[in-house]
């Protein structure tokens, strides 16, 4: 079963395994959603990212994740583009226990600010300039014989600068059509415990997620 971080999809790597992997995602929006709940027409948004996963097996029951954005270019038509690295993610995942085809677990994170939110005078920021972390309860099931899986996790998190803490929540189902190829399904999104302004101000999407 998997419980993965903002990178994973499949369950942990065994005691001394390695997974890798690279990806690249793109974005490009026209419209944005505002805090009460509106949608308003903006100049065409374009998101570039190259980003870095990888799970090293500690033993058979924790695995230490690594997590980078690599590099993010970001424009914003009429006004200027920017670029850099992004926030490091380390977490530590504990599997609590398994049993039959269902397996719980506990992973903590750290989000360090290696990302600059000043980029674009703060409209495109490749980081929140601000530690965070949380800590994600999860269970998973293995699925038709062990070629599909389940999970879904809920937990704290916790960020400094004077931004809010909330909880994320996150969900995911996958299978393996053939071969090496899978096809997966993700949710997840991040709800503030307060909804009142915090004491800092940071582009940082609240609610579900896409």
């Amino acid at each position: 079963a998997a419980v993965g971080a903002r990178g994973g999809e499949r369950g942990g790597v065994r005691a001394g395994g390695v997974y890798a992997k690279l990806a690249y995602n793109y974005l490009r929006a026209t419209e944005l959603a505002t805090p009460a709940g509106e949608v308003v027409d903006i100049p065409a948004y374009v998101q570039d990212e190259a980003t870095i996963y990888a799970e090293y097996g500690l033993s058979d029951r924790f695995t230490a994740v690594v997590d980078l954005i690599g590099y993010r270019w970001s424009e914003i038509e009429g006004f200027e583009s920017a670029g850099g690295i992004g926030d490091l993610r380390l977490a530590l995942q504990w599997q609590l226990a398994q049993r039959g085809a269902s397996v719980f677990a506990l992973r903590g994170t750290v989000q360090a600010p290696t990302g600059d939110e000043t980029k674009g005078a703060g409209l495109l920021p490749t980081g929140s300039g601000v530690w965070e972390g949380d800590v994600v309860a999860s269970a998973g099931v293995s699925l038709w014989r062990g070629r599909g899986w389940a999970q879904a996790g809920l937990g704290p998190q916790f960020r400094g600068g004077g931004l809010r803490d909330g909880f994320v929540y996150e969900a995911q189902l996958g299978g393996r059509l053939f071969g090496p190829v899978l096809l997966l399904f993700n949710v997840r999104g991040v709800q503030p415990w307060d909804t009142t302004p915090g004491d800092a101000s940071t582009i940082s999407p609240a609610g579900f997620g896409d």
